[in-house]
């Protein structure tokens, strides 16, 4: 007896939280800036009319491109401050993207002294996010960097559910389906064709078909009779059953 086993496949998706790799800036929580390299990654709630900050760890030599760019923003870079602000009144819409990519003397290890204003003028606050510490880039389900943790058939991170031998999640094996004929037979390309007549009403999908020899050899001393030489499943259309014939050697 063999058990038909049925595979089940989940489509399972993730949330980012603040615990993971952010791998763009609209992964960061509200409000906040990033460093990612030299760019500086934003996400606000509120138009920007200006901004300020200092980078920690190294100096700046320069600054251009991102969204303060294309606002028409001046960004002045030196030392370690960062001013950007528009002579013209312009503002960069509040969301998510690039601020300004920042030409860096030696490595970053964050941003502070951060200002940011809207468009009357007043501040609003913006918090620098550390971006996790893992040098593959790899999380698991938990978060952990190079974790092993994965998602189970319930789809629960780090759960305990499995998929019985029928493919059921938290199965008990009992939903597989059975088959009693069982041959593996590779075709040769030679075909016969046979024709059922329609009037054959007991057959329904799924049901298995025996092709029997009645004159088969069945044993090493020449005994003939029955034996199974092909199977197949039915599907309801027209039925490609492999199975073995007889030739008389004598």
């Amino acid at each position: 007896m063999i058990i038909f086993q049925k595979k089940l496949f989940f489509l399972i998706t993730f949330l980012l939280t603040s615990n993971f790799l952010f791998a763009d800036p609209c992964s960061l929580p509200e409000n906040t800036i990033s460093l990612d390299g030299g760019d500086v990654w934003y996400n606000v709630n509120t138009d920007i009319a200006g901004f300020q900050f200092e980078v920690d760890g190294t100096t700046v030599s320069g600054a251009s491109g991102g969204d303060a760019a294309s606002a028409g923003f001046t960004v002045s870079a030196g030392g370690s401050t960062v001013l950007g602000f528009s002579f013209t009144g312009a503002t960069i819409s509040a969301g998510c993207g690039t601020l300004t990519s920042l030409s860096l003397n030696g490595e970053p290890y964050g941003l502070s002294g951060i200002v940011f204003s809207d468009t009357s003028g007043n501040g609003f606050d913006v918090s620098y996010n550390q971006p996790p510490d893992c040098d593959s880039g790899i999380f698991d389900c938990l978060g952990v960097c190079d974790g092993s943790a994965t998602v189970d058939c319930s789809g629960v991170c780090d759960g305990s559910s499995t998929l019985d031998e029928c493919g059921v999640c938290n199965g008990d094996g009992s939903t597989c389906l059975e088959l009693f004929f069982n041959l593996d037979i590779e075709t040769t390309g030679e075909s016969t064709l046979f024709i059922f007549q329609d009037t054959i009403s007991s057959l329904e999908i799924g049901d298995e078909l025996g092709v029997f020899d009645s004159n088969g050899v069945l044993d090493s001393n020449g005994n003939t009779g029955e034996i199974l030489v092909g199977t197949g499943i039915w599907n309801g259309q027209q039925l490609e059953i492999a199975a073995i014939t007889s030739v008389d050697l004598s």
